[in-house]
């Protein structure tokens, strides 16, 4: 499965990336069918017409269209120091089907920035690998007071946090509703970041009762959502 993001019945063209990995690679050639998909909930099965040397063009013979569900589940996080351990959460939870991921520079943040484009691209690779329909929204880098300030309306908000009163997420979270969970640094979140949170009416949760790292905890809400939703 390829993926272009402009792929439609008007432009029937692979970039430069993806014909490299069709040419070159798995060396298709004219008159080869393969599938496209264009992360909108689109997937095109269409026949090669034509190789440049850094595109392709194609004959759509179908087009299957994937209805989005009416509710999304929305990952705020604080990326760790190892980036590498955010790729990893984001390849899985793109094969888990999430929609938004948004990484959070909170008052114990260790890493304050992100490569965006890389961490797209793993977001791609793992959309392609899944067949997942939809490529998540991934956001860059924004401060909690600036996140936390947002309109979270017809949402159920969550914030995960070591606090030893707070009850499970698995046993709070409701079935078909958009759902955000906010997960903090390895420091957890400041107490001022708390509060902000409660003010705007999000429930205080557990993860279980093992202390988890934060990608382990943004793919376990991840897979409650999922579950509960299956």
């Amino acid at each position: 499965m390829f993926y272009s993001a402009d792929f439609s019945v008007n432009n029937v063209v692979l970039n430069d990336e993806e014909t490299h990995h069709l040419v070159r690679v798995l060396r298709m050639n004219v008159g080869d069918v393969c599938e496209i998909i264009d992360g909108k909930g689109n997937i095109f099965t269409a026949k090669i017409t034509k190789i440049n040397k850094k595109s392709c063009e194609f004959f759509i013979q179908n087009i299957q269209f994937f209805p989005k569900k009416e509710y999304e589940f929305h990952l705020a996080i604080a990326p760790t120091k190892s980036i590498d351990r955010m790729e990893f959460m984001v390849e899985k939870c793109v094969e888990l089907g999430i929609n938004t991921i948004t990484f959070l520079l909170t008052e114990h943040s260790e890493r304050k920035q992100i490569n965006l484009e890389r961490i797209q691209k793993i977001a791609i690779a793992a959309l392609k690998q899944s067949q997942q329909k939809y490529l998540p929204k991934i956001e860059d880098m924004i401060s909690f007071k600036q996140f936390i300030a947002y309109d979270f309306q017809n949402t159920q908000c969550f914030l995960a946090h070591l606090d030893k009163d707070t009850k499970p997420l698995k046993s709070l979270i409701a079935p078909q509703k958009n759902t955000l969970i906010l997960i903090g640094a390895e420091g957890d979140f400041s107490p001022n970041e708390i509060l902000l949170a409660k003010n705007k009416n999000f429930q205080s949760v557990s993860l279980g009762e093992s202390r988890l790292r934060t990608e382990t905890a943004g793919l376990y809400a991840n897979f409650v959502y999922k579950w509960i939703n299956e």
